[in-house]
């Protein structure tokens, strides 16, 4: 399996592609619950492995956003084909830190654009966050409209921004630009508002339904630029991850790497009305709507070997703080899904792990039953293939993995050159001898060029069609992976998420430092949802996904602003 190449497994359907470098954006293509069910993710990569960026400095630079289509994977379907490159985006924006499409609203029917018509249809609407200081919203149409018989093999694409989300400063003296490091759409219907923040520790609230001719300017290249019409102080460090309320679109979490995670009503955003902090260095936030509360994720450089996911509540109710998942290295990022009422986290180690939901406003419910409430989803390591080589002649080996060699090529920065199973021998098994950390510890990969010759990744392979069962090192921090901090970390899964779309929503993406796309199918609790989701909850989440285009919740824009 090379560049830009995909697998799938025929037994369990799952998936697997390489996007060759470092992932930091995933985002699953929302679509219609009565539309096509063709599946699309994009993915957004940094060119090189040693690649190096200042996120308190604006910086550009070409790189290439990948829009691949993933099939129909819905229930039914039994036989699986393999994901496929269908469109690349080509710019100079910089390093890409986030992707996010529009939540809804913005799928149309290829079938529902004459093929005569200037416009092509559109599969949505995409935010990208660059390292350029500014977002840009960018129209993505359907890959096969773009594509004639006379240019099959054409698949690299250039576009113009539908909008523009701009910080406003070059307009004052002596303003310095900051890198946009996150944003999110508004989940009301319309979603015509964006939160946006930025290094420097402000967040911008744009308005893109505006007319106004001083927030709403038009571009030298033909497109519009659109100005925050509410800026504001969130954090003293750099602001991580926003999210919005779902329930009243007027409240705002802000993550920050000052070790706070602060919410912020937006009338009146001189002082936050709730503010937890000062346990560790904070790399996400994500508030769910059936939740009185938010959900965070944290770097473990204050609290080593104790890192952990947490629930916060709001305020309103009191509760306490919940612990939901251990790790034993910097979580990276967390994703959630509304229909399965489940968590999923990723690490620095490898490790992906879910948690299945209770009710967190009952404080009756004990840490125990949190811990048999949580299922590892990934687990990667990296081995020397000297190591893996006597392992697969006959010392322990207790599942079958997946083996990935990644070697680059002459003017390619990474391939995978192999994957093979290893099959275990039927022998008793033996305590392993002690680690060699004079052999093995000392000479882990620095760079790339040390890795790829030497080292490889091992995918465990986890059953995830039947029950989830407990595992004990899900339990404590102290029982998970750890990480290498003096080492490359190619193992490590930088992205997680959920596929929004009803059919889909048991499907569960993770990408890595090394450029690895893992698609799975959490059946299990796909069954569980089918069982024991009510119907009206059901019915309610179709409507919230499917909901045309309209005007957002009344909101006093002028108190806003």
């Amino acid at each position: 399996m090379h560049l830009f190449e995909a697998d799938v497994d025929n037994n369990t359907g799952d998936m697997m592609l390489n996007a060759g470098g470092p992932i930091f954006g995933t985002a699953w293509c929302p679509i219609p619950y009565d539309k096509a069910r063709v599946q699309f993710v994009a993915v957004s990569c940094h060119r090189s492995y040693d690649e190096k960026h200042e996120v308190i400095r604006v910086s550009d630079g070409k790189g290439v956003i990948q829009i691949w289509s993933i099939g129909w994977i819905e229930e039914h379907d039994s036989k699986k084909q393999a994901p496929r490159l269908a469109l690349c985006i080509a710019h100079d924006w910089g390093a890409v830190w986030q992707l996010e499409w529009c939540p809804s609203g913005t799928y149309e029917e290829p079938s529902a654009v004459p093929a005569n018509a200037d416009m092509f249809p559109r599969l949505g609407l995409l935010t990208v966050i660059s390292s350029d200081g500014k977002v840009r919203i960018l129209s993505i149409p359907h890959p096969s409209s773009l594509v004639s018989a006379a240019d099959a093999g054409k698949k690299l694409f250039t576009v113009r921004p539908a909008l523009v989300l701009d910080q406003n400063k070059s307009r004052l003296p002596n303003a310095t630009l900051s890198p946009c490091l996150c944003s999110q759409w508004n989940p009301g219907f319309g979603h015509d508002r964006i939160a946006v923040g930025y290094a420097d520790g402000m967040v911008s609230i744009f308005d893109l339904a505006t007319a106004s001719p001083l927030l709403k300017v038009a571009s030298d290249d033909g497109g519009h630029i659109v100005y925050p019409h509410h800026t504001f102080v969130a954090a003293t460090g750099s602001v991580v991850a926003v999210s919005w309320c779902p329930a009243t679109g007027k409240h705002l979490a802000v993550a920050s790497d000052d070790r706070d995670l602060k919410i912020w009503s937006l009338q009146d955003t001189h002082y936050p009305i709730n503010c937890h902090g000062k346990r560790g260095l904070l790399t996400g936030c994500v508030w769910m709507s059936q939740n009185a509360g938010v959900f965070s994720c944290q770097d473990d450089c204050y609290n080593f070997e104790h890192n952990n996911t947490h629930f916060f509540d709001y305020g309103y109710y009191g509760t306490h703080m919940r612990t939901l998942s251990a790790h034993n290295g910097c979580i990276w990022d967390m994703g959630v899904s509304e229909w399965l009422n489940t968590i999923a986290s990723c690490d620095s180690a490898g490790e992906v792990v879910g948690v299945v939901l209770p009710d967190l406003l009952d404080t009756s419910q004990t840490m125990k039953t949190l811990s048999h409430r949580r299922f590892s989803a990934c687990s990667v390591s990296m081995r020397s293939l000297q190591s893996l080589t006597e392992t697969a002649n006959g010392v322990c080996s207790s599942d079958a993995s997946a083996v990935i060699n990644l070697s680059a090529a002459e003017g390619s920065s990474a391939n995978v050159e192999d994957i093979k199973p290893i099959i275990p021998k039927k022998v008793e098994w033996q305590c392993p001898p002690k680690p060699q950390y004079s052999d093995e510890f000392h000479h882990m990969p620095m760079c790339y060029d040390d890795f790829r010759d030497k080292w490889c990744l091992v995918y465990e392979e986890i059953d995830l069609k039947k029950n989830l069962r407990p595992d004990k090192k899900l339990s404590y921090s102290h029982t998970m992976p750890s990480a290498e901090a003096h080492s490359l970390p190619m193992r490590s899964i930088r992205r997680v998420s959920w596929n929004p779309n009803l059919g889909c929503h048991a499907w569960l993406l993770m990408a890595g430092f090394s450029g690895i796309v893992q698609m799975v199918r959490v059946t299990a609790l796909e069954v569980f949802s089918k069982t024991f989701v009510p119907r009206a909850r059901q019915q309610d989440l179709i409507q919230w996904c499917s909901a045309p285009e309209g005007k957002h919740d009344d909101v006093d824009n002028g108190e806003v602003a």
